[in-house]
């Protein structure tokens, strides 16, 4: 049996651990041999997020405000971010090896916890400094939506390799739904007046939630997927060794129907025209000039259909000599505020038992990206350690 751990130990600083990673089903699978597969890893980006501020956020829960203003100043109006934290257990069996084709059965369980978002630049400062920072003006949420979903993946697979260079694998999947999270601003704005004694806060939204899990196999709904890969490798002619190879991957076409979501909906209205205090030892709250009405709110349980963040993935891949390949890479991502991806990552083998690989990227949640994996082979194991951002190290 062949085992293989590819164990994503992505620690930038505590507090945040990212990576741009997708599951490679045709990197999994070997045609003439059983592989056993662990892979974990956790993602978490954004366009303009640095590690500091994140760090900070998450250990004491605040940040300083010349950091905020630092990420503040960066931002174009409207950024997006998102993050994955996902487990892989992959199990993958031959069971037909005659002179032409080659097959394979697969199973493939996953636990998967997805968010993504976007905000709009004042919306991400009005949060983090105040309305202090905007006086005399006036903030709009631009469509701004957070959305967190969590479930389990079963998958069984079948691949195929025609034994001339061609392989494909499809992968059909049942989804476990456990947990849905919505939020979704819609034509909101909030106005505070030059000196501040007049606020006006406008706001119709909408939140979608199901009931809280107490264990990750909890079951509040399900779904099917479909994933599939197709790849043909191209060999020397001399000396019939793999030269390159290009391969086109979909991963996760599906959607999941939650069967009961709380949904309320709600237009607030909220005008504050300052407090005048005549007397400070006879004071009484029915002097404060505040209103409110909220209109149309309401809560009813629904069930809801949620589309997946679908992946679709293409590699080249170019091997150079014993020591050197490169691989290129795309990725778009569905459902997700996902830009394309493009990364490429060159191999040099420094050992048989050690490959060095150093990437660069750029698309995704983020901008620029510089990575680097070290990858361990001994016997029958195989360990890669690394992050897809080194620059959040600095």
């Amino acid at each position: 049996m062949k085992l293989i751990f590819n164990i994503f130990f992505l620690t930038v600083l505590i507090g945040k651990i990212s990576a741009q990673y997708f599951f490679d089903y045709s990197r999994a699978v070997k045609d003439t041999q059983t592989v056993f597969t662990y892979s974990f890893n956790l993602n978490v980006n954004g366009n303009e997020l640095n590690n500091n501020f994140l760090h900070k956020v998450y250990k004491d829960g605040f940040a300083a405000p010349e950091d905020v203003r630092e990420v503040y100043n960066r931002m174009p109006s409207v950024f997006s971010f998102g993050g994955d934290w996902n487990q892989h257990v992959f199990l993958s069996v031959p069971f037909s090896q005659n002179f032409v084709y080659r097959a394979s059965l697969a199973i493939k369980v996953s636990d998967k916890q997805f968010f993504a978002g976007k905000l709009s630049k004042d919306v991400f400062g009005l949060f983090f400094l105040g309305n202090s920072n905007f006086l005399g003006q006036t903030i709009y949420a631009q469509n701004d939506d957070l959305k967190l979903i969590t479930y389990q993946q079963a998958e069984l697979g079948l691949n195929i390799d025609n034994g001339m260079g061609k392989k494909i694998g499809i992968y059909i999947g049942y989804l476990n739904a456990n947990s849905y999270l919505q939020l979704q601003l819609n034509q909101s704005n909030f106005y505070t007046s030059v000196y501040g004694d007049t606020l006006k806060f406008h706001n119709e939204a909408a939140f979608f939630q199901t009931n809280p899990v107490s264990r990750f196999y909890e079951n509040r709904g399900g779904g099917f997927s479909l994933s599939a890969f197709y790849q043909v490798d191209f060999f020397d002619y001399n000396s019939n060794k793999l030269n390159s190879s290009l391969t086109f991957q979909v991963s996760d076409l599906g959607q999941i129907k939650y069967y009961r979501v709380a949904s309320s909906v709600a237009q607030k209205d909220i005008l504050y025209t300052g407090l005048e205090i005549k007397d400070v030892f006879n004071y009484s709250s029915e002097y404060q000039n505040f209103t409110s009405d909220t209109l149309g709110f309401q809560t009813v349980y629904i069930s809801k259909r949620i589309k997946l963040p679908t992946v679709f993935a293409v590699r080249y891949w170019q091997s150079y000599n014993s020591k050197f390949a490169l691989n290129i890479q795309g990725y778009y991502r569905i459902q997700a505020y996902y830009k394309p991806l493009f990364t490429a990552e060159a191999q040099y083998k420094i050992h048989d038992m050690l490959t060095v690989k150093p990437s660069l990227g750029y698309g995704g949640w983020g901008t620029l990206q510089t990575g680097l994996l070290l990858s361990f082979r001994h016997s029958y194991i195989d360990l890669e350690l690394g992050t897809y951002h080194a620059e959040s190290w600095l």
